[in-house]
């Protein structure tokens, strides 16, 4: 019981410094970046994200909490390979729309780049939305398997990597392309991280979707 209890309030005081952390460095960094990189370069990024968020709607199709319960499940029943299928199909589920809307970003690219003012827009879209599927996928894992703190530090680490990349292209010369460029190696960071957190939870022989 006191190592349950003391599990919980690990868990909850890691998550609740992850959200007021990220919280703050999403606020610390628009700030900086309207000063350094200017009203027109964040301007475009606010562009880029809102695309970005209406392709991640569209491809995690709300699996979040499914994956969350299935997961707990297959640990309560000791069922390690149960785990690995899980992930292996909603990936190839979510993986679904991401195709269809990666055809429609080649035929369109000329358009969308248009529209958020940099070039090859629509690459960076779905190479951020396609790492945002694995980064979210083991986050849910994580949270099946009760290592609250560990998914919770993957907003974290993401935040982290996303600012410190922008901050590099930036003082590199870059100022629109930097700071969507930053966001998209952010994210590609918490997706590899992730991928290493959940990776020794799954069983070893190759997930099967059927």
């Amino acid at each position: 019981m006191g190592e349950t209890g003391s599990r919980i309030g690990w868990n909850t005081l890691v998550t609740f410094l992850s959200r007021v952390s990220t919280r703050v460095m999403k606020l610390a960094g628009s700030i900086v970046f309207a000063n350094i990189a200017g009203a027109a370069a964040l301007g475009t990024l606010y562009v880029f994200m809102s695309l970005y968020r209406v392709g991640r709607r569209l491809t995690t199709l709300g699996m979040g909490p499914t994956i969350v319960t299935r997961v707990a499940e297959a640990r309560a029943q000791d069922a390690p390979d149960e785990t690995g299928r899980i992930v292996a199909t909603s990936l190839a589920i979510r993986c679904l729309p991401l195709t269809v809307l990666a055809i429609g970003g080649y035929i369109f690219a000329d358009a969308v780049g248009a529209y958020v003012g940099i070039g090859n827009t629509w690459l960076y879209l779905v190479t951020t939305i396609g790492a945002t599927i694995i980064y979210s996928t083991g986050r849910a894992v994580l949270s099946g398997i009760k290592r609250v703190d560990l998914s919770s530090s993957l907003d974290v680490i993401r935040d982290i990597g996303i600012t410190a990349a922008q901050i590099a292209l930036i003082l590199l010369g870059f100022e629109a392309f930097g700071l969507v460029v930053g966001f998209v190696v952010g994210i590609l960071i918490a997706a590899v991280v992730s991928l290493l957190l959940v990776l020794p939870h799954l069983d070893a022989s190759t997930p099967s979707i059927t």
